[in-house]
């Protein structure tokens, strides 16, 4: 997805290394997850320096299926649908249409309903493949995978608006 994806490995890399210890705040983020009754919002807080990017990092990697996720289902693989780390020395990290491009990107590639909801929405810079192995004569494929997506000339509301809350409005109702 050459323009929409940001690759944040190194630094995911750097925020984890000689990672311990937290095991309380990753057991109560399993179980925020486990229950829909204690809200849709958890937040982490925490002054300068105690870790809070470390905590996020050690999420994205428990999600990628690099490091052992211990006793908590919920932060196993795939159990985040995006993620994405601001730095202020990276202004790519800081640019609002870039971080809609790659949410919006990220959601269609994970969700085929949010692309073919994406994909019927007024186009914008969308290009689109779809590779086929093996098919059988008079197979239907459905499997829609954004190769990039642009946003420009739109402010970043605007953007937000057309590239990932009309599509998400779209799948519910």
């Amino acid at each position: 997805m050459a323009g929409t994806t940001l690759d944040f490995s190194a630094y995911i890399a750097d925020r984890t290394k000689d990672f311990t210890g937290r095991e309380w705040v990753f057991a109560e983020i399993d179980q925020w997850l486990a229950n829909p009754d204690l809200g849709w919002v958890f937040l982490l807080t925490g002054g300068p320096g105690s870790g809070k990017t470390a905590v996020a990092a050690r999420l994205v990697q428990m999600s990628l299926g690099q490091v052992d996720v211990g006793p908590y289902p919920h932060l196993g693989k795939d159990s985040l649908a995006f993620y994405h780390f601001c730095r202020a020395q990276s202004d790519t990290t800081l640019n609002p249409l870039r971080f809609v491009e790659a949410l919006s990107a990220a959601l269609a590639n994970r969700y085929q309903a949010f692309a073919k909801a994406l994909l019927q929405a007024p186009h914008r810079d969308i290009t689109v493949i779809q590779n086929v192995g093996t098919a059988e004569s008079g197979s239907h494929v459905t499997g829609v995978t954004i190769q990039s997506l642009s946003i420009s000339n739109l402010s970043a509301r605007a953007a937000f608006d057309w590239a990932v809350r009309r599509p998400l409005e779209a799948l519910c109702t």
